[in-house]
């Protein structure tokens, strides 16, 4: 496990999605896990470029395990029970 934290700013973000960047063009399958409602632009990523982006109220209908990284996004706002799945 690895955390990003910083305050309001930081681009935590963008870090994040950098490395989702950097591990795809090595062929590897990524997964975010957004906590809350997905943006026009995290949409954009979905449809134009191929990411999984997914809100946090759909995951339990992906196999976690066929990801070889899975990124949790505002994680502050899960659920214990979400989290220990």
């Amino acid at each position: 496990f690895i955390s990003i934290t910083g305050s309001a700013g930081f681009c935590k973000q963008k870090t994040a999605y950098d490395i989702v960047k950097e591990i795809t063009s090595i062929g590897k399958k990524v997964l975010i896990i957004h906590c809350g409602y997905l943006n026009d632009g995290q949409i954009k990523l979905n449809n134009d470029y191929g990411w999984t982006i997914i809100p946090i109220k759909r995951y339990s209908s992906y196999e976690l395990s066929n990801y070889d990284l899975i990124i949790i996004d505002e994680a502050q706002r899960i659920y214990p029970r979400q989290l220990d799945d």
